[in-house]
């Protein structure tokens, strides 16, 4: 949190926003051979009612990382990541674009220096 800078030499130089856009991938051709889904927990909070609607169903398993949860999507043919679309491994392939609930949804970063 911003507080946690204020009694540091830290100081914020810039700010960076940007739109979440999240996107289902696998290695499987179609949503209905899904069996399993891996996300961090912001990100199936970031998609949570498009999955109950769209694969009501499906296994959800919270892991630490998106990375994580890439890579076990990656060894997996029947389970996909819910992912910013912006980070998908180009060894899989996006069953379904868009899939975040608040399409207004920004994620905002800043970039922190010495005073």
């Amino acid at each position: 949190s911003f507080d946690a800078l204020i009694p540091s030499v830290l100081e914020i130089v810039a700010e960076v926003e940007m739109v979440e856009r999240f996107c289902l991938a696998s290695r499987a051709d179609s949503l209905s051979k899904i069996k399993k889904i891996y996300a961090d927990a912001h990100s199936f909070a970031a998609v949570s009612r498009w999955l109950q609607v769209s694969l009501p169903e499906t296994q959800q398993i919270v892991v630490a990382s998106s990375a994580r949860a890439q890579s076990l999507a990656i060894a997996d043919n029947e389970s996909a990541v819910v992912i910013l679309s912006e980070s998908i491994s180009d060894q899989l392939k996006v069953l379904a674009a868009n899939i975040e609930d608040n399409a207004g949804a920004i994620d905002r970063f800043v970039v922190v220096g010495q005073s």
